[in-house]
């Protein structure tokens, strides 16, 4: 049964790996400029697969987890390594970092935003009003209320400029394509990461 079980595991995980999950991923050609940006844990191997279908103009920004070695194939782009489960001040930086290079695309770019799990704690943007600690002291309350995760990333997500769609706002006039990389029970993807480019969806 152990035997069982692990082989099971390991297909799933193998199910998400970028080489299977962006097989028919098709070349991305286009006028403007591409900005591709990675959000969470999958971020670096999903943007190091995805940057190889880029055949026009980009720049590229991840905010990740903290990992032993970037591959070398991703050093033009932008890297943050940011707090998870509690945001840190290296998040608030790539958030900022992040609003101003969407803030700047054009109706002829494209927005390429993968997002992944853990994306709420490494993206903190809090609201005019409020501040870094206030965000943090939240995502502790959060953390340890018993709440599920669908309501933990309902409050998170009004709790920013940048989650619940908000950033796809501050990215038009220029195009947006989302892809998720799912840790959310029942895969409500405008969950995962609090949504930046995703409205929220459900009842």
């Amino acid at each position: 049964m152990r035997d069982k079980l692990t082989n099971l595991f390991l297909k799933y995980v193998e199910a998400a790996t970028p080489k299977l999950c962006l097989k028919n991923f098709k070349k991305i050609e286009i006028r403007g400029k591409t900005l591709l940006v990675g959000v969470g844990k999958a971020s670096i191997p999903y943007c190091e697969k995805i940057k190889e279908k880029i055949k026009s103009q980009y720049e590229g920004i991840i905010i990740s987890t903290k990992i032993k070695k970037v591959p070398n194939s991703l050093n033009e782009f932008k890297i943050f390594f940011a707090g998870h489960p509690i945001p840190d001040k290296n998040g608030l930086m790539a958030s900022k970092y992040l609003i101003d290079k969407v803030n700047k695309l054009g109706k002829n770019d494209l927005l390429i935003f993968l997002v992944s799990g853990g994306g709420s704690s490494l993206l903190p943007a809090p609201p005019i009003g409020f501040n870094l600690e206030d965000e943090i002291n939240l995502n502790k309350k959060l953390i340890n209320s018993g709440m599920t995760i669908q309501e933990i990333n309902l409050i998170r997500k009004h709790f920013s400029i940048v989650k619940g769609g908000r950033l796809a706002r501050i990215a038009y006039p220029s195009k947006v394509k989302t892809y998720v990389v799912s840790d959310i029970p029942g895969d409500d993807l405008s969950q995962v990461s609090s949504g930046p480019t995703l409205p929220s969806i459900g009842k």
